[in-house]
């Protein structure tokens, strides 16, 4: 209970006015979208920190959804011996690289508008 506490005093104190922060001053723009709008230039200019970014705004709970995730979709290819998946925005593909190290029989295919 206290270690949920915790959490919660660390979310408000001091994630969230950071989040906050980042949001106000990278996302007020009303400027029009620029002409590769969802061509991925914005996660290239991030990548690199993503997923350190990503561990700390959620707590490192990440690692504990993508695990569930890759879990469920290996018990529900159990019995399929040649098991293909596309992981769509793949981004840093930790979830693909999860995947195909919990189900090595199947073909994982990666995809991303990045470069």
């Amino acid at each position: 209970m206290l270690k949920l506490f915790v959490k919660g005093i660390l979310l408000s104190v001091l994630i969230i006015p950071l989040l906050s922060f980042v949001i106000m001053t990278t996302m007020t723009s009303t400027d029009k979208p620029s002409s590769n709008y969802g061509s991925g230039t914005m996660f290239d200019r991030i990548a690199t920190r993503y997923d350190f970014i990503n561990g700390v705004l959620a707590m490192r709970m990440d690692v504990g959804w993508r695990q569930t995730m890759v879990d469920r979709v290996a018990t529900f290819l159990a019995e399929n011996k040649s098991a293909k998946i596309l992981d769509i925005a793949t981004g840093t593909a930790e979830v693909a690289l999860l995947l195909a190290e919990t189900i090595p029989n199947a073909d994982i295919i990666g995809m991303d508008p990045s470069v």
